[in-house]
């Protein structure tokens, strides 16, 4: 159980080293607050870059995974009753992604800059 009276925790993104969660895609993740470096219980909280044409890969999610766009201008692409379908991203944009298969591609010229939460954590715990 986590220590409810510990002080708390702040991480730079520049203090963790970024990990390749999705090979296919490309792009750099930044697993930032998680249980082992800042004793949450449920939730994962983390910072990702895709470059141009870049993005994370077919994948569908058992937990509930939220991300914002923070720069940048992409797309997000899912499954639903056996079709793609895609929906337009840009900065400022909040996203809930369901439990769908999907995927996110940058489709500008600039990075693609997402903040995400995920919690369940447990699956991608590092």
């Amino acid at each position: 159980m986590t220590d409810r009276t510990a002080p708390p925790v702040v991480i730079n993104v520049a203090d963790v080293e970024p990990i390749v969660r999705h090979p296919e895609g490309g792009g750099k993740d930044w697993p930032l607050l998680q249980g082992r470096s800042a004793g949450t219980e449920h939730l994962l909280f983390g910072y990702c870059v895709y470059g141009p044409g870049r993005g994370s890969q077919w994948h569908a999610h058992e937990e509930e995974d939220c991300f914002f766009i923070v720069s940048g201008t992409g797309a997000m692409y899912y499954e639903r009753d056996g079709a793609e379908h895609e929906v337009a991203l840009r900065a400022g944009d909040a996203i809930f992604s369901g439990y769908l298969r999907n995927y996110v591609r940058n489709t500008g010229d600039e990075d693609l800059v997402i903040v995400y939460a995920i919690s369940p954590k447990d699956r991608y715990e590092q």
